[in-house]
């Protein structure tokens, strides 16, 4: 019989971790009856060390235990994917050798993946040694990694979101967390750069893998677990120079973007580590370029060689205050369109060369040189501009742009704003929406809300830049930005947030409003609208976020938002029309839904196809 759930448990040098963790194991499995249900299963990444054979000794005595000696790679990341490798289990936890689970939560998981199907990862609370306070509350070490380097020269530091104490407390998204335990399901499992050795470079890297494949990384309040810190002999691992380290940074770098170069670089040139001539020389070594801020193309190694040319031709030339948002418009082979070009209006005196190649997306790079690149910029600059016609006839035709900001010009009074959170390198995920469900009218506005940007501006293709980090920590902020926006330059009845993996129905959206007396709305998920789902806030309460301090980064924007209003007296209307599961259902004929939550961009435009196969309501 297939398990529910393959324990894994990677193991280097480290008889004295792996006995408690195996024998406590072992012990809940037979209190709990879960023999059957689960297998468990060793991966000793040194075994013909000392620690070899009484790890093979120990394992051979537990009946559903396996033993398996693992040499090709040596490092916790080969180790701790050769579990996925060896597991047969329906689902997949993770566990360092040295790590304890607190009482239930073996069989509290087991259970848990015998009815989930969810393709996301997910991890838990890491305690404290003493587990409790002197009031007996939890007392935890982290609920999540926030995006900080430390000194020693590992990203993400610890951090506690308060409400998570209560292990009832309901799942929530993270940024990242500790690998020290981790479950995912094992057919769906992405991996980790099969390139990285010896210690280093896990964190953060899996669970921006997840973000960019359209998933998402869930903190379990109840999955709590106590992990060593600290070795009496020293660190059995190797691969512990900084030389390698930075090398398995620099490899997530060069497949995802991710995390910034300029901290991998300041992480890994302090003295005593990498000379900044040594830095260059590993980064020359892995083929590793620097990128435009926020850009997330695919790796390098999956492109032509004309494609990485191009690629490295841009991504050399340092963009200049404002051009980034030009960049944005540019339009990109991928969108439905017959070409990638940008052509000026005959007779403007900007351009020279007349045509400019572009390709902007996540496929082909980003491809933006024409004749000069003066050139370019003036033309994204041009007020009589022609971006992308698809013949002669319709060049002919003189099409005006103007780049001019609205941020600072009222427009007249609109029923509903939407503002979608988005980030720079989900432009697949933005022309999702623009194709689908994006409102046209004069009674709607939307706006994808982006950060990394120095001062508040809106820019034509209908981006709201907002002066705060582009991370996912920084939801709650973008959150506030596009509220103090909206009550700052518009006049409007309604706001709607969600994300932009989100499907909406407008016109479902805009009938629910009509008539409704509250200030906000959306799907209850313990206490909160969950925002994935969206949720609707009033002028009134709109000024209440707006006008509050800026709020706590690390807080979940949901869970947020809804502490906010409630501490000023606004309470949530429940509604199931918004659904936020993963699982569905989507908005369509035969439901009322009005927004469907975790939607790919094919998928999106499914349900939007769907949706548009007769006059019924979208």
């Amino acid at each position: 019989m297939t398990p529910v759930l393959t324990v894994g448990i990677p193991t280097c040098h480290d008889f004295n971790g792996l006995w408690p963790t195996l024998i406590d194991l072992h012990k809940t499995q037979l209190a709990d009856d879960l023999s059957s249900r689960i297998e468990i299963i060793v991966i000793d990444n040194a075994p013909e060390g000392k620690h070899g054979k009484p790890n093979r000794d120990l394992v051979s005595q537990i009946p559903n235990a396996r033993y398996v000696p693992f040499t090709d790679k040596q490092g916790t990341a080969p180790a701790k994917q050769e579990v996925f490798r060896q597991a047969t289990g329906y689902a997949v936890v993770c566990l360092d050798s040295h790590v304890m689970l607190m009482p239930g939560v073996l069989a509290r998981l087991v259970n848990y993946w015998e009815s989930e199907t969810s393709d996301d990862l997910f991890q838990g609370p890491c305690l404290h040694y003493s587990m409790q306070d002197s009031h007996g509350r939890s007392r935890i070490v982290g609920t999540h990694f926030s995006e900080r380097w430390g000194d020693d020269g590992m990203f993400g530091r610890w951090g506690v979101f308060e409400p998570a104490k209560d292990p009832e407390f309901p799942p929530f998204r993270i940024v990242m967390n500790g690998m020290g335990l981790f479950s995912a399901k094992r057919t769906s499992w992405l991996g980790f750069h099969p390139e990285i050795r010896g210690f280093g470079g896990e964190e953060g890297y899996v669970q921006e893998k997840y973000r960019q494949a359209g998933r998402q990384t869930w903190c379990l309040p109840w999955l709590r677990w106590v992990h060593r810190f600290g070795y009496v002999d020293g660190v059995p691992y190797t691969g512990l120079d900084w030389r390698q380290r930075a090398k398995n940074y620099l490899l997530g770098y060069r497949e995802l973007g991710y995390p910034d170069l300029s901290g991998i670089r300041s992480a890994y040139t302090k003295p005593g580590r990498l000379t900044e001539v040594e830095f260059d020389d590993l980064m020359k070594e892995l083929g590793v370029v620097p990128r435009l801020r926020g850009q997330l193309p695919s790796s390098l190694e999956s492109r032509t060689p004309s494609q990485k040319k191009a690629t490295v031709n841009l991504l050399l030339t340092e963009l200049q205050p404002g051009e980034e948002e030009l960049l944005e418009a540019l339009p990109c082979t991928l969108r439905g369109r017959k070409s990638g070009a940008v052509l000026c209006n005959i007779g403007c005196p900007s351009m020279q060369s007349q045509l400019v190649t572009t390709f902007d997306c996540r496929k082909h790079g980003l491809v933006t040189l024409g004749k000069r690149r003066k050139d370019l910029i003036n033309c994204l600059n041009c007020e009589q501009r022609i971006d992308d016609l698809p013949d002669a006839s319709s060049r002919s035709k003189l099409i005006t742009k103007s780049h001019q900001s609205p941020v600072d010009r009222r427009q007249n009074e609109v029923e509903l704003i939407i503002g979608v959170l988005s980030a720079t390198h989900h432009r697949d995920k933005r022309e999702a929406i623009r194709d689908t469900w994006a409102p046209i009218g004069d009674d709607v506005e939307s706006v994808f809300i982006q950060g990394d940007a120095n001062i508040m501006s809106l820019s034509n293709t209908g981006t709201l830049r907002v002066p705060c980090k582009d991370t996912y920590d920084t939801l709650i902020h973008k959150v506030q930005h596009f509220c103090r926006w909206a009550t700052r330059f518009r006049s409007f009845k309604w706001l709607f947030k969600c994300d932009d993996d989100t499907y909406v129905s407008i016109p479902r959206l805009k009938e629910f409003v009509r008539t409704l007396q509250a200030d906000y709305v959306g799907r209850n998920y313990g206490g909160f609208a969950s925002g994935g789902a969206g949720y609707l806030l009033s002028r009134k309460s709109a000024l209440v976020i707006a006008d509050a301090p800026d709020l706590d980064v690390g807080v979940p924007e949901d869970v947020g938002v809804a502490e906010l209003l409630k501490n000023a007296g606004i309470l949530l209307l429940d509604s199931k029309q918004f659904e936020g599961d993963q699982r569905g259902p989507w908005p369509s004929h035969s439901n009322n839904l009005i927004t469907g939550h975790y939607l790919t961009p094919a998928r999106m435009r499914e349900i939007h196809n769907a949706f548009c196969v007769s006059p019924v309501q979208r």
